[in-house]
């Protein structure tokens, strides 16, 4: 039998009740790494585990307790190897005499499995990765198309806001050159003047978010009054307001601030235009 029992590739131990290694094999000493002299004789946890006592979970203590076979895998640090065990109680008259531990090297399985679950969980990553750029460039698609409407509802606008201010200054020019009365050719070319200025305020102002965009705007700070500017502004839209009925109401008091005079007029001509444009007719601003 001892040639059968040398002939296993996997380590085996006769361990008795009180964890003293009794026998073993030459798996079992090529396993470890220690001659068979300095195995036998001592307790199955200080040569497999390299403890002291034995430890929680001890699969010899469960074998003796269920009185079954019973299997465990670990990482054993005193020969740094993965080891899968087995360790079944040996019977005699119904009582239980010693377990049977046979122990294989599963260090390169162990491997694997780590290596899988590593590239697995890359894998994983990967996927989650992808998802998000997805989901990313979604968003941005969404955004790019939610711009081309907005481009394509502002080139709409600034198409009819151009178009209509040259139809009423070519309107008035053509009524000009008929007008026999001085008086109201000079008030046709007047009105004519103020669609031609109104339409470069919005060529202006499309230059300037194009500078915007581009990063080339330039503002240029200087310290103006304020006041001034908002009565210039009334001014200029005075006309515009009178056409409406609308009143404006303005109470000021000298105000020197630093800022771009033409942006800040720009501005408050905007405000102005819309505060007119939505009000009703009558209405106060």
């Amino acid at each position: 039998w001892r040639n059968i029992f040398n002939s296993i590739a996997d380590g085996i131990a006769i361990i008795d009740k009180n964890f003293n290694i009794t026998k073993i094999n030459t798996g079992f000493v090529e396993l470890f790494g220690f001659p068979e002299e300095k195995i036998i004789g001592k307790k199955c946890y200080e040569i497999i585990h390299k403890k002291d006592c034995p430890e929680e979970g001890c699969l010899f203590l469960k074998a003796i307790k269920t009185k079954k076979s019973e299997h465990m895998e670990f990482f054993s640090p005193n020969i740094r190897k993965y080891l899968s065990i087995i360790s079944s109680p040996i019977f005699k008259k119904g009582e239980i005499t010693k377990t049977v531990h046979v122990i294989r090297d599963i260090t390169e399985r162990k491997k694997m499995e780590i290596s899988l679950e590593k590239s697995k969980l890359a894998f994983f990553n990967m996927l989650k990765d992808l998802h998000e750029a997805h989901e990313k460039l979604r968003v941005t698609y969404e955004k790019v198309k939610e711009a081309d409407k907005v481009k394509s509802a502002i080139l709409t606008n600034v198409s009819h806001e151009l178009k209509t201010p040259l139809t009423i200054a070519l309107g008035m020019i053509d009524i000009a050159m008929d007008e026999k009365n001085d008086e109201e050719r000079k008030n046709m070319l007047i009105k004519a003047k103020k669609s031609l200025l109104r339409q470069l305020k919005i060529i202006e102002d499309l230059i300037g978010l194009a500078q915007i965009e581009k990063g080339e705007f330039i503002r240029t700070i200087s310290f103006i009054r304020l006041d001034e500017i908002i009565e210039e502004c009334i001014r200029e839209l005075k006309e515009k307001a009178t056409e409406k009925e609308i009143k404006i109401i303005a109470s000021l008091t000298p105000i020197r601030v630093s800022v771009d005079r033409v942006e800040i007029k720009h501005a408050i001509l905007n405000l102005l235009d819309n505060a007119i444009k939505f009000n009703k007719k009558g209405g106060k601003i």
